[in-house]
């Protein structure tokens, strides 16, 4: 009898309390018209929406290894960066701060990450010019992996890093992945956010992000969760082969890859160039190369050189120098995508040279 006044005590005393918050609530809402301008914040808050975005960029000061991955390579290869997330290399006695910058905006092809750092063509194009011209000259790696020219347009304007903005020289270097976007999404519009940031709609959207990123920590930790999140995978490919099957590997086979992307390729690299010289720098637009034929990977190259051609900016036709070589396909790692050592230490002294035929 005791223990049942005992509850009834407190389930009375918090029903008290509930009555007292929400009569106190119900009162402040009277005070200098607290409510109505609450409600009216309220009504303006739900009427905007996050506009997404998804700009990758390298996370500052790593220093991560990685097994070797080429016949010329012996060591494990580094991938260092510095406070603002940009790829660093050996040093060879410049200082980068009295420097001459030359920025390089691209995607993994740019970034490098599979070469060597030695050989990684963005430092080393400006090691090269460096010693030339017995002037200090330092190469900004701005690649990061995925990036299409888009996202080389949002890094350049928004990226923190002060180097960027100082770059005197700034070499664009975009293909692959601005075909794949186009292939899959048929254009580079950002999706619109739905629920506002103050909805319980958007709070469970972002509560289901947060399970989808614990279930991925837990797929890098575990073998058996990697394997169930990989066999996941393979189950939504087969249910969605229209968008899944597309990759850097199977782009030439898609049937979404038509000319009429080539429009939207060519305003971004146009954007991107007019912007670089409302800074006073100076654009230099690069074709992409690759160690196998791909007519789409052409078109796009082709686009590049037009681009060019019509602006009057600078082409490095890194593309056209690579396929003259006596094997080009021995430049690249099995994908035919990603340089090897040799093939970046190739496309470094290519580059070197057309920069310094500039700077004569």
């Amino acid at each position: 009898m005791v223990k049942k006044n005992a509850k009834a005590f407190k389930l009375i005393a918090v029903s008290m309390v509930c009555i007292t918050v929400f009569s106190l609530d119900y009162l402040v809402g009277y005070i200098n018209e607290i409510r109505i301008y609450r409600e009216i914040t309220f009504t303006f808050r739900t009427e905007v929406a996050p506009l997404i975005t998804n700009t990758l960029h390298l996370l500052p000061k790593l220093d991560d290894s990685y097994p070797p991955e080429g016949p010329d390579q012996v060591e494990p290869r580094h991938v260092r960066t510095d406070k603002y997330g940009l790829i660093i290399g050996p040093d060879y006695g410049v200082k980068p701060e009295l420097s001459e910058k030359i920025l390089f905006l691209g995607g993994s092809t740019t970034e490098n990450n599979e070469v060597d750092e030695a050989y990684r063509f963005p430092y080393l194009s400006a090691k090269i010019v460096s010693a030339v011209t017995n002037k200090p000259y330092y190469g900004v790696n701005g690649g990061v992996r995925g990036h299409t020219s888009q996202n080389s347009i949002n890094l350049y304007l928004n990226h923190p890093a002060p180097y960027i903005a100082e770059a005197e020289k700034v070499v664009v270097m975009q293909n692959i992945n601005d075909r794949l976007l186009l292939a899959v999404l048929g254009s580079y519009k950002s999706n619109i956010g739905d629920p506002p940031q103050i909805s319980l709609k958007y709070a469970s959207n972002q509560a289901t992000g947060v399970f989808y990123s614990i279930w991925k920590w837990l797929s890098f930790q575990s073998n058996i969760v990697y394997l169930a999140d990989s066999v996941i995978k393979q189950s939504s490919v087969g249910e969605n082969p229209s968008g899944a099957l597309i990759n850097e590997r199977t782009l030439d086979n898609n049937p979404n890859i038509n000319i009429s992307h080539l429009h939207l390729f060519k305003q971004n690299l146009k954007t991107l160039a007019a912007i670089i010289k409302s800074r006073n720098k100076i654009p230099y637009l690069m074709t992409q190369p690759l160690g196998k034929d791909s007519k789409g990977q052409d078109m796009f190259n082709d686009a590049i050189r037009q681009v060019a051609f019509d602006d009057h900016i600078s082409l490095i036709d890194l593309a056209r120098y690579i396929s003259k070589q006596a094997k080009p396909d021995k430049l690249f790692f099995p994908d035919g995508i990603h340089f090897n050592n040799q093939g970046s230490s190739i496309a470094a002294e290519y580059i070197a040279n057309e920069l310094l035929i500039a700077i004569k």
